[in-house]
């Protein structure tokens, strides 16, 4: 499969970037619209698939769950940071990883 080509929006798992037989890195750029304020976070495509799959369970947008995490984040850790160890704590304790963030 071509570099940038996947054969769906939730697929960036299953591909790898290579250049001369060194793994490059996969980070993915996005934009978001945290509180009414438009800014980008680079994920893995892995994080990415697992966002998108939180925000089908919670029945949310993107947008609506890094606002989320965005007010419940430590003023010294970044929005990148705290995505990842929210996207963590879900599956290690989903029942207790979204207070206040209702399911779908």
């Amino acid at each position: 499969m071509p570099v940038g080509k996947y054969r769906s929006s939730g697929d960036y798992a299953s591909h790898h970037y290579f250049e001369l037989g060194r793994e490059m890195s996969s980070l993915v750029s996005r934009n978001v619209t945290v509180n009414g304020r438009r800014t980008s976070i680079r994920l893995e495509p892995e994080m990415w698939d697992a966002m998108y799959a939180v925000c089908r369970e919670r029945g949310c947008t993107v947008h609506q769950l890094c606002s989320w995490i965005e007010g419940r984040r430590h003023p010294n850790q970044s929005l990148t940071s705290a995505v990842r160890v929210a996207l963590l704590r879900h599956y290690r304790t989903p029942e207790e990883a979204w207070p206040g963030l209702a399911a779908a």
